[in-house]
């Protein structure tokens, strides 16, 4: 202890009093004693989780330790330790847990150049977890601010966008398990389909199904399209993640040996999603022209990385690729 007295006066520009000496040390004894308090709260309140895995809501078991009072000392820098260390060196794996109804479980206020929290996963986990809500679609009752962020039951993301603490607030879905995601532009166009020789993607000439828009016959015709993974694009690779959920770009048909025209359709992969057609127009993506090559943009949803294309006439085509949702 005597050694660790002289480190400390050495790393001042003067040698403090007796006093101040004394009233240093009683303050740290102070803030000891109430650090020993907390972590034998913890352990307690612990023991209790353990015991009664589904409590909700308790009353403390003894007079609780102020955590605002105690996380405001820490914050400042008594000791020198965080306040989120603090749960880290007591060796607790069990939820913050509030006093009351209003409490805040962790209140954390950083250094005017530092963070409110820094957190890291471990080997596999992420850095936060935020457990989904009871409920579909943002919250409808309860008192809301401005910046609070809310997962509910089917995982999609909600972000209060106004909201005083005082009423429910205005929400803003920022992403959903269902939607497409963000979009990202490709630095480069790259061609994911060519029906011409030598084919890109096992692409082949379609050959037509018709005035016969059945799924079963409009299945037998298509070409199934791998859209993601690594394209070269004048020597330089160009990559669409087995992740993305959709993708856009240019679709061009090359005509036909008939007088009248037809039209492509795409939709993403698999024999159950191709969209309800009329015989008359279908869903087109691009229009076949006798004897002329026409192209248009389109938007396209992928299953697998995968998207289904067929033609109502034979043709030839070429699907390139823009960007890509993810």
């Amino acid at each position: 202890m005597n050694s660790d007295r002289s480190q400390l006066d050495s790393t001042t520009n003067h040698t403090p009093s007796q006093a101040d000496q004394a009233d240093l040390w009683q303050k740290m004894s102070e803030l000891k004693a109430e650090l020993d308090s907390y972590k034998s709260e913890v352990s307690s309140l612990r023991q209790r989780l353990v015991a009664t895995p589904e409590v909700s809501a308790f009353a403390p078991a003894q007079e609780a330790t102020s955590r605002r009072r105690m996380l405001k000392k820490l914050v400042a820098g008594a000791a020198g330790i965080g306040a989120l260390s603090l749960v880290g060196a007591l060796g607790s794996t069990q939820s913050a847990l509030a006093i009351t109804d209003t409490d805040t479980a962790v209140d954390a206020t950083a250094g005017p150049d530092g963070y409110g929290g820094s957190f890291a996963g471990g080997t596999t986990g992420a850095p936060i977890y935020m457990l989904p809500a009871g409920t579909v679609g943002a919250p409808t009752t309860g008192s809301h601010k401005m910046g609070e962020l809310y997962v509910d039951s089917n995982g999609d993301l909600w972000y209060c966008v106004t909201g005083n603490g005082t009423n429910v607030g205005t929400w803003r879905k920022v992403s959903s398990a269902a939607g497409a995601g963000s979009f990202h532009a490709l630095a480069l166009t790259a061609r994911v389909a060519n029906s011409f020789s030598p084919p890109i993607g096992g692409a082949t000439v379609l050959t037509g199904f018709g005035t016969d828009v059945s799924a079963s016959n409009i299945n037998s015709k298509k070409n199934s399209i791998t859209a993601t993974g690594t394209f070269v694009v004048n020597g330089t690779n160009v990559v669409i993640p087995a992740a993305a959920t959709a993708i856009s770009g240019v679709v061009t048909s090359f005509g036909n040996t008939g007088s009248t025209g037809g039209y492509i359709t795409m939709w993403p992969d698999g024999t159950s999603n191709f969209p309800a057609v009329d015989t008359t127009h279908g869903p087109v993506a691009v229009s076949i022209a006798a004897g002329s090559p026409l192209n248009n943009a389109y938007t396209c949803g992928l299953i697998g990385g995968k998207f289904d294309i067929a033609a109502s006439l034979g043709t030839n085509y070429i699907v390139d690729v823009n960007g890509y949702y993810i």
